[in-house]
C-alpha cells in the first residue's frame, strides 16, 4: 500500500509517507481494517465452500452447477478467490 499526498502546487504542505502513516495511529487503523477485510473475505469464502459441500446434486442443478464444478470450487485453497 502506498499513501502519498501529492501536492504539487502547494511547497509548504507536507508530504505524506508509507512510513509516517504506517508508524501513526491513523495508518495502524488502516493496516488493521485491511487486516480484518481480509479475514472476514477468507473465512466467507470457507464458509461458502462448506455449505456448497453439502449441497445435494439436485440443489447443485438449481444453482447451474455440476458436481464436478463443485468439487473443483470445494477444493480450493482458501486465499483463492
Amino acid at each position: 500500500m502506498v499513501f502519498l499526498r501529492d501536492i504539487s502546487n502547494d511547497e509548504a504542505a507536507p508530504q505524506w509517507t508509507t512510513a509516517e502513516i504506517n508508524w501513526s495511529p491513523w495508518g495502524r487503523r488502516i493496516v488493521r481494517r485491511g487486516w480484518f477485510m481480509w479475514l472476514r473475505t477468507v473465512l466467507r469464502r470457507r464458509h461458502s465452500r462448506v455449505v456448497l459441500s453439502g449441497l445435494s446434486d439436485h440443489l447443485l442443478r438449481d444453482i447451474g452447477m455440476t458436481r464436478a464444478e463443485a468439487e473443483l470450487e470445494i477444493n480450493k485453497p482458501f486465499w483463492s478467490p
